[in-house]
């Protein structure tokens, strides 16, 4: 089955995705604003604390929508995903197929996350143990020592693909305990870590691709909703005249502990103080733009190159299962393998 044909029959989560990542930009970029708005009669330095606020309320809601309802798109997506990939056949509804495996895989939020955790973790773990080795093969070796680095980048790059596909393997493994599937799957991925980075080329592709075309689109589209915006204007006009009032030596004194620091703070302080409401605009149209591109790459482009990686470990772990003597060798190169391994015999 191609990874295209899943991509698209699991396309319902990339929009539920990417419809909760517009709302949390909605909610971190509107609150200030409204919050600014609301307190129009207040003075600058009174408007801009409110709107920090916020901000900060904003930034816990949108993390307890992602904890509590985001978690299970992306959860979803790799339960279909991963059962297409073994079965060779997708589901009618895939959608609801996909969130009804996450809720009796795991039951709870705090179960999926807790396992999600020590997957993260373990191939983390593992990861740092390959590129020490390769360091320490290169101690005296630039060749090997420039290698490694490579390796090292290229590994990082993969390196949330790689857990994407160890919860594959617990989601297609529903008979066996879930601690004990999540380190069969770091097994594999140890196993089969060097043909798993031969996606790598696509992953860095795609990656350049979609920050041009996609990251250039949100930049145009901020700015052309932002840049004249009358709130955003009258907002970034205080934001410029309230820092060229600040003193910049107290600032910079107060922002920096250590004397050799203070310059440094004194010079990023003063650069701050001379940009004007236009150059602050064009600032927050950026940050917005490349939230934006973050939410729609995560959600548009990555969940394709997850499912192509799927297509070769799955495949990989059915045809040569792993191997659980590996248990104690693992345990040594990852602490949390270790817990997982008295978690799964509980």
């Amino acid at each position: 089955m191609t990874s295209f044909s899943i991509y698209k029959s699991t396309f319902r989560f990339t929009l539920m995705r990417i419809l909760t990542g517009l709302l949390s930009v909605l909610l971190i970029v509107g609150l200030p604003v409204i919050a600014f708005l609301v307190t129009g009669s207040a003075e600058d330095e009174t408007r801009i604390i409110v709107c920090i606020i916020a901000l900060i309320a904003a930034c816990i809601i949108v993390g307890l929508l992602s904890h509590f309802v985001g978690y299970i798109f992306r959860a979803g997506q790799i339960a279909v995903a991963a059962n297409a990939i073994k079965e060779d056949k997708l589901p009618e509804n895939a959608y609801e197929e996909g969130k009804a495996a996450v809720k009796k895989r795991f039951g709870t939020v705090a179960v999926f996350f807790a396992i999600e955790k020590v997957i993260n973790a373990i191939v983390s773990q593992l990861t740092s143990g390959v590129t020490k080795l390769t360091d320490k093969l290169g101690k005296n070796n630039d060749t090997v020592q420039t290698i490694g680095t490579v390796v090292s980048i290229v590994i990082n790059a993969m390196l949330k693909f790689m857990c994407a596909c160890c919860m594959g393997w617990v989601f297609i493994h529903p008979d066996t305990n879930a601690w004990r599937s999540a380190l069969d799957g770091a097994i594999l991925y140890f196993k089969n870590w060097k043909d798993l980075l031969k996606n790598t080329g696509k992953v860095i592709g795609f990656g350049l691709l979609s920050l041009i075309l996609i990251g250039g689109l949100m930049f145009g589209a901020s700015h052309l909703v932002m840049h004249n915006n009358s709130a955003l204007v009258e907002m970034t006009e205080a934001l410029e005249t309230h820092l060229k009032e600040m003193d910049t030596q107290e600032l910079a004194a107060t922002l920096s502990t250590e004397e050799e620091s203070t310059e440094k703070t004194a010079e990023t302080v003063s650069f701050l103080q001379n940009l004007t409401a236009a150059q602050w605009r064009l600032i927050f149209e950026g940050v917005v733009a490349l939230i934006l591109w973050g939410i729609i790459h995560s959600a548009l482009v990555d969940p394709y190159i997850m499912i192509s990686v799927m297509n070769r470990y799955i495949p990989a772990g059915l045809a040569n299962p792993p191997a659980r003597e590996n248990d104690s060798k693992l345990a040594e190169l990852s602490k949390s393998y270790k817990k997982a391994l008295a978690e799964a015999a509980e």
